[in-house]
């Protein structure tokens, strides 16, 4: 996500949670390079603002524009679909 790029920090602040997004950032780019001589696609995506209860709740991620876990999971079965 957006969260785990030093690039695109221009806000500062939840420090822990970025650190977590750029670690999954960095495994995903590592295991992708291990596995690719055995035909083995691997990527981190992100599902977007997802309206689930996780989080502030259902209510707030609407009102921030927040998308339905069946819209979500169909992008991810799209970007899964075209692995290669």
């Amino acid at each position: 996500t957006g969260m785990g790029s030093i690039g695109d920090n221009c806000s500062g602040g939840e420090y822990g949670y970025r650190c977590s997004k750029a670690a999954v950032n960095m495994l995903a780019q590592g295991m992708s390079c291990d596995l690719k001589e055995k035909g083995i696609a691997v990527v981190a995506v992100n599902p977007n603002m997802v309206v689930t209860d996780f989080g502030p709740g259902p209510e707030m991620i609407s009102q921030r524009g927040g998308m339905s876990v069946s819209l979500s999971c169909n992008g991810l079965i799209k970007v899964f679909d075209n692995l290669n």
